[in-house]
């Protein structure tokens, strides 16, 4: 009897435990049905057709030669001195929610290293705006899409692109520094890494939402270091 009532208890615990659960303000985004992470792209783009992907980057392992862009195939991608830059697409596909994101989370991998870099994440603040409703405004007299049952949107949400672009840092310049510092613990140069991201944010209702997983590939190599001119060689053979 006393093993009845405790497995009852259990039972009623895990009942309550699960309810609790679901009003913790979270959502379910299974591999980015309401909230799409595109990829990464050459430019910014729009509601239309989508730009050029890049699914790899070249970069030198270090920014000591001052190199500003980085080869993307035949486009370019922006970066800085201390950091590799790419732009992303995100895709909101509810009708009744934008949604505000807040951070990208990144993951490295490094086949054959021995330790890998340390997973970390970067601000990303932008607004993805609802997916235009699929019923004509003139049905519901003339109201908006996000005038509809249970949109938490004021009505100057109508009609708006549900697409967003932002250029954010996919090796930011402590991954970089970290790159540098492990060299023993990496492979011989030029090597591949492997970036994976994905997006979080908030929508209008407060629930979270994390986007699909997007993998990047930064082809990394030796450095570019500027060779001496002929001239300033001249120089140094004459001054020793």
């Amino acid at each position: 009897m006393r093993t009845f009532f405790k497995l009852t208890r259990n039972i009623i615990l895990g009942l309550l435990l699960a309810v609790l659960s679901f009003g913790c303000g979270s959502a379910s985004n299974n591999q980015g049905v309401s909230f799409t992470f595109l990829g990464f792209f050459t430019e910014f783009g729009d509601c239309g057709e989508l730009p050029s992907s890049v699914v790899g980057i070249s970069a030198p392992i270090s920014s000591s030669s001052g190199i500003s862009e980085v080869t993307t195939g035949n486009s370019e991608s922006l970066g800085t001195e201390s950091s590799i830059s790419a732009i992303v697409g995100l895709q909101n596909n509810m009708e009744t929610q934008f949604i505000r994101t807040q951070r990208m989370f990144l993951s490295y991998y490094i086949e054959g290293a021995s330790t890998q870099p340390p997973d970390t994440a970067v601000a990303l603040s932008t607004i993805v705006n609802p997916a235009a409703t699929t019923s004509d405004s003139a049905d519901t007299g003339g109201a908006s899409a996000s005038a509809s049952a249970g949109s938490s949107l004021p009505g100057t949400f109508s009609n708006f692109c549900n697409r967003s672009f932002a250029q954010v840092p996919v090796v930011p310049a402590e991954i970089r520094t970290w790159l540098n510092l492990n060299r023993n613990s990496l492979p011989e140069l030029p090597f591949t890494m492997v970036v994976t991201a994905y997006v979080t944010g908030l929508t209008s209702a407060g629930d979270r939402l994390d986007s699909n997983p997007v993998e990047l590939f930064i082809h990394v190599t030796v450095d570019n270091d500027i060779a001496p001119t002929s001239s300033s060689a001249d120089n140094n053979t004459t001054t020793n």
